[in-house]
C-alpha cells in the first residue's frame, strides 16, 4: 500500500477511536446498503455550462507543458513533486498554470502543503510580484527557502 493511505487511515483511526480529533470524518454505518445518488439535474446542468472553461483550462496547460515537465516526480522538498497523494497532479498542474496565466497579485492559501510549493514554483518560475500568503498553525511540508508569508496561525486568529 502507498505510504499516504497508511497516514489517512491512521489519522481516520485516531480520529474515529476518540484518541485525537485529526480531520473530518463522515462515518455512516450503511452506506455498503444505501444505492449511489443519482446525478442531480442541477449539478449536471452547471458542469454541462462550464464544460468550455474546463476545456480551456486544460488547453491552457500546454502553454507551460515545458515548465510542468521540469518539476520531478520525486523531486526533495521544499520542491513540488508529482509523486505524492495529497495534491492530485491535475489539480497540481491547473493551479500552476493559473497562476502563471493570470499573474495575481496576491494568493491566499488557508492550509499549506503540497499546493503551496506548486504555487509557490509558479511564481518563481514566471518572475511573477505575487504576495504568496499561507495560513496553516502546523505545516506539515517542508516549505522553508520558499518565497511566501507564512502565519502559523489559526484561521480565526488570522
Amino acid at each position: 500500500m502507498p505510504t499516504g493511505f497508511w497516514r489517512q487511515f491512521s489519522l481516520g483511526l485516531a480520529t474515529l477511536c476518540g484518541a485525537r480529533r485529526q480531520g473530518f470524518f463522515i462515518p455512516y454505518r450503511y452506506a455498503d446498503q444505501v444505492a449511489a445518488p443519482p446525478i442531480y439535474d442541477v449539478a449536471e446542468r452547471l458542469f454541462d455550462a462550464a464544460r468550455a472553461d474546463f476545456a480551456a483550462a486544460l488547453t491552457l496547460l500546454r502553454t507551460y507543458e515545458s515548465d510542468l515537465r521540469a518539476i520531478e516526480p520525486d523531486a526533495p522538498g521544499p520542491q513540488p513533486r508529482w509523486g505524492q497523494e495529497w495534491f492530485a497532479p491535475l489539480d497540481a498542474a491547473i493551479l500552476y498554470a493559473f497562476i502563471r496565466a493570470r499573474c495575481p497579485a496576491r494568493f491566499l492559501e488557508v492550509g499549506s502543503g503540497h499546493s503551496t510549493r506548486f504555487a509557490a514554483r509558479a511564481i518563481a518560475d514566471g518572475k511573477l510580484a505575487t504576495r504568496h500568503v499561507a495560513i496553516d498553525p502546523a505545516p506539515r511540508a517542508d516549505l522553508r527557502g520558499l518565497k511566501l508569508e507564512l502565519h502559523r496561525q489559526l484561521l480565526e486568529e488570522v
